[in-house]
């Protein structure tokens, strides 16, 4: 029986990319068909340029190891520019394998419990953390701030992970990672967070919609401090991040009574503008005094 326009159109578009069998499989027809027609249309596999050497950036690689095993594939495919099939075959050649069926206990529900630590963990993860559209979230800390993992893992009653990567990846160290999923309570954090449909992180800008009082808003503060650098004792702090967080950070001091605000403002380099908010000695050690009076759980090394 010769194939629909419809199948002929499915074959163009994913044959390249996809293992002929899928293909075959999807359609309903034999491989056998499939390989003819695409033989006829000088159809070819685009999966090899993948292991070809430096056919992916430093940046690339990086994504992989960081959201391969526990991330959302669709976005990490879309974000790469390469199938889902190469993908995996680059990873499995690595020894790195997909885990997100993997059963983790705890809990996301301390996360919405209205403390002023659930607070600080969500300025943390607006910072430094994904929740991806599935539910996951995933917090990676390197070996010098593993506390802060574990301090996590605490609070949402689960394990750290300690991701090792493969033996060829020469320049990484140890990851320490939550991993735990929740579809309802981590749609409802992407919903409170503004963050955009195809994207696991707060790349952009987010809504402080969810914060109702000034407590809240140093605790949201001090987390964010805690995930996206540190307070010096000796002078002025600057946290820099994407122009899109420049009307966040606005909302953000409007929320903090300190005597004298944080300010914000545009920084420019020659490839991007940035968003920089800043503060004086007075006002960090405002923000320190606070985290250690209400017990947050913040990092020694850093505040």
């Amino acid at each position: 029986m010769p194939l629909n326009q419809s199948q002929k159109d499915y074959i163009i578009e994913n044959y390249p990319k996809m293992k002929t069998k899928d293909v075959a499989e999807y359609l309903a027809i034999t491989t056998k068909e499939v390989g003819i027609f695409a033989q006829n249309q000088k159809l070819k596999k685009l999966t090899t340029a993948l292991y070809r050497p430096n056919s992916l950036s430093q940046e690339q690689i990086d994504l992989i190891f960081e959201h391969y095993e526990y991330g959302n594939f669709d976005w990490l495919s879309k974000v790469l520019g390469k199938s889902k099939h190469a993908i995996t075959e680059w990873a499995r050649k690595r020894g790195l394998a997909r885990k997100v069926n993997v059963r983790r206990n705890g809990t996301m529900e301390p996360l919405i419990n209205g403390s002023l630590e659930s607070f600080y963990w969500l300025g943390f993860i607006a910072a430094d953390g994904y929740i991806y559209k599935n539910g996951h979230l995933m917090v990676s800390q390197s070996e010098k701030d593993k506390s802060n993992s574990y301090r996590l893992a605490k609070f949402l009653e689960t394990d750290v992970y300690v991701h090792t990567p493969s033996s060829w990846f020469e320049n990484s160290s140890d990851a320490y990672r939550v991993n735990i999923s929740d579809k309802k309570i981590g749609k409802q954090i992407r919903e409170m967070f503004n963050i955009q449909d195809d994207s696991p992180k707060t790349y952009t800008g987010i809504s402080l919609d969810f914060i109702k009082n000034q407590e809240q808003a140093i605790s949201f503060l001090c987390g964010f401090i805690d995930g996206d650098g540190s307070l010096t004792k000796h002078g002025s702090y600057n946290i820099q991040c994407h122009k899109s967080w420049f009307e966040t950070f606005v909302n953000l001091c409007e929320l903090i009574p300190f005597e004298s605000n944080c300010r914000v403002r545009y920084e420019k380099s020659k490839k991007d503008s940035f968003a920089v908010l800043s503060f004086k000695k007075k006002e960090s050690e405002q923000i320190r005094q606070f985290a250690l009076s209400n017990k947050l759980p913040v990092s020694e090394r850093k505040f």
